[in-house]
């Protein structure tokens, strides 16, 4: 893949690549990255460190594959709505056609609001009331009304995690050895969920899988909020320029 439209080797005319490089200064606030300085390798990683929003995006990322576990498990968790076999496979499709309609749609209409924060705060918050709904009703007597808020749980989840990415890439517009690092980062640790997420559906919490469920409402509530309200937080906080290497960096596009 390409880092930049400049980059890029005859597959794009010359207008076309101005085009999509005005697009990417305009999407995440740059300027033109001639002439400028660069982050070392170390002072980058030093700089994504350093910056409270790493972590932030960081615990975001985490939480959402960790809810993301439940994928692995789905035909399992089905079988206890009287699905068997074959059929519990093949149920799992209309889920994730749900999942995949939702996340095609809100993240181009948050492209078109250009708002990540209340899209990813609103998906967290689905995958919440689905979860409080899974668990507050008997399994048995309402297995339509649980099949139909599995699928909307998997929705919140798939669309909030590249949501997130995007968010976090966003936010971060300079250095951009920075942003590598700090992506790079989020990325890594939030795929450790999956040590901790795949241990949350023993076959002792059939059918109903309390445990499991319980503990997604937990991950996604806590992410709901946590999406809402720390980024106003940031407002108040140093997030650049923490290191010299960065303040030079920003200094030579002017932005120090």
């Amino acid at each position: 893949m390409l880092d930049y439209p400049e980059t890029e080797n005859g597959r794009m005319t010359q207008e076309q690549i101005q085009l999509a490089g005005i697009r990417l200064l305009h999407d995440r606030k740059m300027t033109v990255d001639q002439g400028v300085k660069k982050l070392p390798p170390v002072e980058a990683v030093k700089a994504a460190l350093l910056d409270p929003r790493t972590w932030f995006f960081t615990l975001l990322y985490f939480l959402a594959n960790g809810c993301a576990t439940i994928n692995y498990f789905i035909p399992t968790i089905l079988q206890g709505l009287g699905y068997k076999g074959v059929k519990a496979q093949w149920m799992t499709i209309p889920i994730w056609t749900v999942a995949t309609i939702f996340l095609l749609v809100f993240p181009q209409i948050s492209d078109r609001v250009k708002n990540r924060q209340w899209f990813v705060s609103g998906a967290f918050g689905l995958a919440f009331v689905s979860c409080i709904i899974i668990l507050s009703t008997p399994g048995s007597e309402n297995s339509k009304l649980h099949y139909a808020f599995y699928a909307f749980y998997f929705a919140g989840v798939y669309t909030a995690l590249p949501l997130i990415l995007t968010w976090a890439s966003e936010s971060v517009p300079l250095p951009k050895e920075k942003r590598a690092i700090m992506v790079a980062i989020i990325s890594s640790i939030g795929n450790l969920s999956a040590i901790y997420g795949s241990r949350l559906w023993p076959k002792t919490s059939a059918p109903r899988y309390m445990m499991g469920f319980a503990s997604m409402a937990s991950f996604t509530g806590f992410a709901c909020l946590a999406s809402a309200v720390i980024p106003f937080t940031f407002r108040f906080l140093k997030t650049t320029g923490r290191t010299k290497a960065e303040r030079e960096v920003l200094a030579s596009y002017g932005l120090n």
